[in-house]
């Protein structure tokens, strides 16, 4: 399958959503939590092919492999139901792969038009990602949306969170609340990342 995506930092998460409901967006999944482990062989040969293999938990469980296109914004993704995540894990262990980073985030998902609109909150800062069957229609929906298309993320969180660890030295490899519980602020416009949000009258 295709994937059409798109990132966005923000600073304000609650502006975005006001204004996908404003634009008659359609909740399709309640706040909730996620987690997700990447894994890779020795060497990380998936990784220096730019894809991924990633072992996602939320309401349910899924094996994504996901490889990038002619540009950032294209994915070819490939995903696959697991019922039982120790299982995956133990599979995917058998067959030589370990978990290289893992991260959470909760979400909250719309449908506004022809695509999918989430709102994110990671514990280094809130994105949006919008996702879509063509470019076009992704950047017509990120502009309605009132974010600033020159200012998308072309960093997966993975490789957001790697560059945090360096500038703040973090020697954990884990992206979790608890993580980062009690350290210092960790703010992804250190590392460059600008937030996208243009004003709109009536925002809050």
């Amino acid at each position: 399958m295709r994937e059409i995506e798109v990132k966005f930092f923000v600073s304000r998460l609650e502006v975005v959503r006001r204004r996908v409901s404003r634009l008659g967006g359609r909740l399709r999944a309640r706040r909730h939590l996620e987690r997700n482990w990447h894994f890779d062989l020795p060497g990380d040969p998936l990784a220096k092919q730019l894809s991924l293999l990633r072992l996602r938990q939320d309401k349910a469980t899924t094996l994504t492999f996901k490889h990038r296109g002619r540009s950032f914004e294209t994915r070819e993704e490939i995903d696959l139901q697991v019922a039982d995540p120790l299982a995956g894990e133990a599979l995917l262990a058998a067959l030589g792969y370990r978990v290289v980073a893992s991260y959470e985030k909760y979400r909250r998902e719309y449908s506004l038009g022809e695509v999918q609109v989430m709102l994110d909150e990671l514990p280094f800062g809130d994105f949006v990602e919008i996702e879509g069957p063509s470019l076009p229609q992704v950047r017509s929906q990120a502009g309605r949306l009132g974010l600033a298309w020159s200012l998308r993320v072309r960093s997966t969180y993975l490789e957001i969170f790697d560059q945090l660890r360096s500038t703040y030295s973090l020697r954990f490899r884990e992206a979790s609340f608890d993580r980062f519980a009690g350290l210092p602020a960790v703010r992804s416009s250190r590392i460059g990342l600008r937030d996208a949000i243009k004003p709109e009258a009536g925002d809050p």
